[in-house]
């Protein structure tokens, strides 16, 4: 009898030993395994040729992804003066036709009400919208695309937009590139 407690005596010790052996090794692979989820930093890519203004970014702050698709709104609904507060006092904006402004927001507004006003109806919808920031250049930009179907006198058209606004330091749109492609 004494020697089948020796024997599980010892197999006791033996059990309990591999145990902690075994917790140990599961500490060790869950703390290996977190040093491992942080990504190595990654290189920046070099472009073939070198952008005149940037080809660093990153994605920006969504809320003033927000406030471009609030303004695609509100000129659908022809409420633009609900947007003025998005707009720095001073705005630039060129359009497809070649048409360009540089001038207050409260001047761009009126000649954009007058545009919206020759139409009935107006539907825009939102095919895709990024918010951006240029790293090297720290600006924010949203990149927006989508189709706008308009009715005037009677005659309707579709158009394909993309469009990109720059937001000042403030957080205000203060420049704006849009293109326009007939459907």
């Amino acid at each position: 009898m004494t020697k089948a407690l020796a024997v599980a005596a010892l197999l006791l010790f033996s059990a309990s030993c591999n145990d902690s052996k075994t917790e140990a090794t599961t500490e060790t692979a869950a703390d290996t395994t977190t040093m491992a989820a942080e990504p190595a930093p990654v290189p920046p890519h070099q472009y073939a040729v070198k952008a005149t203004y940037s080809s660093s970014f990153e994605i920006g702050d969504p809320s003033q992804a927000d406030k471009v698709i609030e303004l695609w709104k509100q000129y659908d609904e022809n409420t633009l003066d609900k947007g003025s507060t998005y707009f720095a006092d001073t705005v630039t904006v060129w359009d497809a036709t070649g048409w360009s402004y540089h001038g207050t927001k409260d001047s761009l507004l009126t000649m954009v009400k007058k545009m919206r006003s020759s139409q009935s109806a107006c539907k825009s919808v939102v095919v895709a919208v990024v918010p951006l920031k240029s790293t090297d250049m720290n600006e924010n930009w949203v990149s927006i695309y989508g189709t706008e179907y308009t009715t005037v006198k009677n005659k309707k058209d579709s158009s394909d937009l993309q469009e990109n606004w720059r937001f000042d330091k403030n957080g205000k749109v203060d420049m704006l590139h849009s293109y326009r492609r007939k459907k």
